[in-house]
């Protein structure tokens, strides 16, 4: 199967947002902590209003809740579209030939044959698949550059079969 695609800068913010992605326990254990920090927050909150207590809970809480929002909400997709226009190769076309022996991927400044071996993992999402090179290092596959659901559902078999279960 032959695809021929560029990465777009919503391509690159969705693919760092799936790598940033926690395993399935992590992220139960980080919505506990988020839905318990604003409970204590809105019990902090009351109390302060009723009795005057608890300013330092309402404050270091809502500091920190606030500052969570800002960085992922403002701070981090404002960096990502910098750095993506920046990685000037991400902005030409790709070509990739999959086969059962490797991945082979060509643009205007080069090309490279890459065997599965060579690669540590993969993630995917509905609307791109991401393989790994190491924990820092990945490939982004879009959706809209299969030419079908099959396709793409296709890629993510061949994925299981040469490197695993998704996300190990």
């Amino acid at each position: 199967m032959t695809l021929v695609y560029t990465i777009t800068a919503s391509d690159y913010k969705r693919a760092i947002w799936v790598s940033m992605r926690p395993r399935r326990g992590l992220a139960i254990v980080g919505c506990f902590l988020l839905v318990l920090a604003v409970t204590i927050l809105i019990f902090a909150s009351y109390r302060f209003m009723t009795t005057g207590q608890d300013l330092r809970t309402v404050l270091v809480l809502g500091g920190s809740l606030g500052y969570l929002c800002i960085y992922f909400f403002v701070f981090l997709p404002s960096r990502l579209n910098r750095i993506y226009r920046q990685q000037k190769l991400l902005h030409e076309e790709q070509i990739v030939e999959i086969s059962d022996m490797h991945l082979m991927v060509k643009h205007q400044h080069g090309q490279g044959v890459l065997p599965w071996e060579i690669f540590h993992k993969w993630k995917a999402d509905k609307q791109l698949i991401l393989v790994y090179h190491s924990d820092a290092l990945f490939h982004i596959f879009p959706r809209r550059a299969f030419p079908s659901t099959e396709e793409f559902q296709w890629f993510q078999a061949l994925l299981r079969t040469k490197l695993g279960p998704e996300g190990i």
